[in-house]
This record gives structure tokens, C-alpha cells and sequence, in this order.
């Protein structure tokens, strides 16, 4: 699988310009999936269609072609993707080691105290292999709520807001 952040993808696909919707999300460049900005979409050949989809973890991923399951916006660019097997990261990032530093300090605000190597080896054991050291704030989030779970078998409903609220300030 080929891994292109955000800024790479745009330099070497070149998204272009939104001319139904003038729209500051993405420079302009995405384009809804109803009505006439979609019709515009299905005007090209699928191999300059992508995708942003939502995925686990909140996650969100621009992929080639044209999909509707999962789908969130399109793009269409100037040039057209080679390859299916290309994936465009549009996620927050956090440092793997930052990761887990703001799981043992979310837990701690509950005297909820977790060791360091208890989430070390939670994180590195499900850490997504796409990444060297960093994963997306959201895995990140839903890996902590894993451990919370791992250990205690639940999680509370009243914690799931304040851990959403935390991790989006990553």
C-alpha cells in the first residue's frame, strides 16, 4: 500500500477547483456527494475520482475512485491515479510515545493510574504498522479506551465525552 500524506498527494495528483461551490475545505477542491457537484464528479473517468472516507478510529482517508459506502466528499484531479493500492492520510497525527503519555494523564484526572509499560504494551501490540513511531489521534483515542476496557470490562458512558473532548485537543 502506498501511504501519501495530505500535501504530497496534492503536489503529485493536483486536485482540481470546485466550479459549483466555492468552499474553503480542502482549497476548494472537494466537492459534495449529492445534487450537482456530485454529477460533476461522475462527468470523469473513475481513475481521477477519489474518495475521503470515514473509517475505524474516526480516521478519515482519501482513496482512488469513486465509492459510496463510507463516503464523506469527492475529489477530482488533473492527474489520474496509477494505482489502486494508494492511500492519502487526512488525519491528525500524535507521536506513538505522545500517544501514551496523554492516555496515562487522561486516566490519571480519575486516579485511574495505568503503568507506563501496561500502555506501552497495549499501544505497541495494536499500534498500526502504517506508521513508524506516530498514529492518528484517533487510534490513539480508541486504544485507550481499549486498555480502560481490557482491564475493567466496561467503559463509562459519562467518560466517553470528556475522553473525546481530550483527545481532540492532541
Amino acid at each position: 500500500m502506498i501511504t501519501l500524506n495530505y500535501e504530497q498527494w496534492v503536489e503529485k495528483y493536483r486536485p482540481l477547483l470546485n466550479p459549483i461551490t466555492e468552499d474553503n475545505s480542502y482549497g476548494n477542491t472537494a466537492l459534495e456527494t449529492f445534487g450537482e457537484e456530485l454529477n460533476f464528479v461522475k462527468s470523469f473517468d473513475n481513475n481521477r475520482i477519489w474518495t475521503l472516507k470515514e473509517c475505524t478510529d474516526e480516521e478519515m482517508w482519501i482513496i482512488p475512485g469513486y465509492c459510496i459506502v463510507d463516503r464523506y466528499l469527492y475529489f477530482v484531479t488533473e492527474i489520474p491515479w496509477e494505482d489502486e493500492n494508494i492511500q492519502v492520510n487526512d488525519n491528525e497525527m500524535v507521536s506513538l510515545e505522545d500517544a501514551k503519555i496523554a492516555c496515562i494523564d487522561f486516566f490519571k484526572t480519575f486516579d485511574i493510574n495505568f503503568t507506563s509499560d501496561e500502555v506501552s504494551d497495549y499501544f505497541n501490540l495494536r499500534k498500526d504498522e502504517t506508521f513508524i513511531d506516530e498514529m492518528t489521534t484517533g487510534h490513539a483515542k480508541y486504544l485507550a479506551i481499549g486498555l480502560y476496557e481490557n482491564k475493567f470490562n466496561e467503559f463509562p458512558q459519562d467518560m466517553e465525552d470528556l475522553i473525546h473532548n481530550y483527545y481532540s485537543q492532541l
